[in-house]
């Protein structure tokens, strides 16, 4: 395990030295923006919740299913969900928008 973790170790640090020299003289990438909702309550299932989505209106979900009620047995018990999923670039626009509004995206 020990020599495993040096390794890995090794890798990081030679990544981190080479990216800045592959980067000189060359301007640096776009990212594609990005509206991302968390949701975590521990005491709900499923407890934590993430929702990416981009203006395109492609994005992912991803839920963690959490401890399930003490009346489990009476309902329907949530599994987790790791997905992509579409909504249409009208509504993506509604967000961006509102979340611009609302300077969701100033940094600072």
């Amino acid at each position: 395990m020990r020599g495993l973790g040096r390794e890995l170790g090794l890798a990081v640090a030679l990544l981190a030295l080479a990216a800045p020299v592959a980067a000189i003289g060359q301007a640096p990438p776009v990212a594609d923006p990005t509206f991302q909702l968390d949701f975590t309550n521990p005491g709900l299932s499923p407890s934590q919740w993430t929702l990416t989505l981009r203006p395109d209106g492609t994005g992912h979900f991803r839920s963690r299913a959490g401890k399930p009620p003490d009346d489990a047995t009476q309902g329907i018990v949530p599994a987790a969900v790791d997905r992509d999923i579409q909504v249409s670039t009208a509504y993506a626009g509604r967000v961006f928008a509102t979340a611009e509004r609302h300077r969701w995206f100033s940094e600072g």
